[in-house]
């Protein structure tokens, strides 16, 4: 497992993925607004975990700050989005 951690990166991404289908169709005790934040959080966790799997894959370092940045701008877009599409 030690020449092989791409895979376990992997399969975080494909766990959180899997959470966030989760909070995708089940409602927390909150309402829409944060099932959905957090189904966001979850995508985005995959997402991230999944990009930096195939960068260790392919044997390069991982570009962690410029998927921070790229993770970060997309969760405050999204949750605008979702913010002005609740107030109305």
């Amino acid at each position: 497992l030690r020449r092989r951690r791409h895979l376990a990166l992997l399969a975080a991404g494909y766990t959180a993925s899997a959470i966030g289908f989760l909070f995708q169709h089940f409602m927390l005790p909150g309402g829409l607004v944060p099932s959905k934040l957090t189904s966001n959080a979850a995508f985005l966790t995959g997402t991230f975990c999944v990009c930096a799997a195939v960068a260790m894959r392919s044997g390069r370092p991982v570009p962690y700050f410029g998927l921070g940045i790229m993770a970060v701008a997309g969760f405050t877009i999204n949750t605008l989005t979702l913010l002005a599409l609740v107030k109305r």
